[in-house]
């Protein structure tokens, strides 16, 4: 599926952030209905070339405790959210909601085929869980 029709031709309301290297989209492949951050590269900055250059060096970025099993792709997604989430203004950072989106296909484990299972973890039911427990410890007693 081509990144286009994947974020709805880049719309605005799918962009999470932007940086030196371009803009970060949300967008969403069909037949897995797996939700997806796709990166448009912005070839007119120098920063961006600068830091295209360095993210062939992503590799050296993962945690070595995983000792690369890991898709290269999702490395590179979740690199590139993160990034985003380090611009120096709050109004360009993406919304935390936006983030556990487009990282949540992480938690996704994939069967000997390659298909998704049903063992996999939805990372906003785990957040919405903890801080209904955390609400409820720190409630007032009578």
């Amino acid at each position: 599926m081509p990144a286009e029709e994947a974020t709805k031709n880049f719309n605005p309301d799918n962009l999470l952030g932007e940086g030196g290297f371009g803009s970060v989209y949300k967008g969403q492949l069909e037949k897995k209905s797996q939700v997806v951050a796709v990166k448009q590269f912005d070839r007119n900055g120098f920063e961006g070339n600068r830091e295209f250059l360095v993210e062939k060096k992503v590799t050296l970025m993962a945690d070595p405790s995983l000792e690369g099993n890991y898709p290269i792709k999702g490395l590179h997604q979740a690199l590139a959210v993160a990034a985003m989430c380090l611009q120096e203004e709050a109004t360009t950072r993406p919304l935390i909601s936006d983030v556990v989106t487009a990282l949540e296909y992480l938690a996704v484990k994939k069967g000997e085929e390659g298909e998704d299972t049903n063992d996999h973890v939805n990372v906003a039911s785990l957040d919405s869980d903890t801080e209904a427990d955390h609400t409820e410890q720190n409630r007032p007693k009578d």
